[in-house]
């Protein structure tokens, strides 16, 4: 990774805008961002720009049913949104992080592959900062995704890497009974490793 302008930087992904600190959150500024997405996801790319990575607005989640793109930093800005064809989305938030920047380095990314339902929880590795994601494993495997679906395991995300070099995951479930009183709503932590993700795949 080249070396960085702004080291420390916080960014907090908003709708229309990037809110960020360079005083570790003691003051924070805002810089536009292209419109047309809400409950965004950023991450560094290994060259210093900014990844934008969105839920679409209903009338862009029409056209293409996928998650939505944006690659700029803060000072130069952020071009229009497109749409990434493998990132199947059901209208709904999702998580990504870097995980190394050293070879070969790995964005990771989580959400409901699906353009019907919640239910379809998937996590993926690129290797060419977000073009591709070769790399993919259910993350409810040891359930059917009926069973998952049924269950309601699926739905927004939080990813952190941890100091053990796995990845935690908070995921929302809501097994909906059909009654709102009785819906069971919670949020599911899961922790997983490198190896879990590759699943025997081999890497670049």
């Amino acid at each position: 990774m080249t070396a960085r302008a702004h080291a420390g930087r916080i960014i907090i992904p908003a709708k229309g805008r990037n809110i960020y600190s360079d005083d570790h959150g003691a003051t924070w500024m805002y810089a536009p961002s292209a419109t047309g997405s809400d409950e965004g996801t950023i991450v560094e790319l290994m060259d210093g720009r900014l990844m934008r990575n969105d839920r679409p607005v209903s009338s862009q989640w029409e056209l293409s049913k996928r998650r939505r793109v944006s690659i700029g930093t803060i000072e130069g800005g952020f071009p229009a949104f497109s749409s990434d064809e493998t990132l199947l989305d059901p209208k709904c938030e999702a998580s990504i992080l870097r995980y190394n920047t050293d070879a070969p380095h790995r964005i990771v990314f989580l959400n409901s592959a699906s353009t019907t339902t919640r239910g379809k929880m998937r996590v993926r590795i690129s290797y060419d900062d977000g073009q591709s994601w070769p790399i993919s494993r259910r993350i409810f495997d040891w359930l059917t995704e009926e069973q998952a679906q049924a269950q309601g395991k699926g739905g927004y995300t939080s990813m952190i890497k941890t100091a053990d070099y796995h990845v935690g995951a908070l995921i929302e479930t809501n097994e909906d009974t059909g009654n709102n009183e009785t819906s069971h709503r919670s949020i599911e932590f899961h922790k997983f490793n490198l190896p879990w993700m590759l699943n025997g795949s081999t890497e670049p």
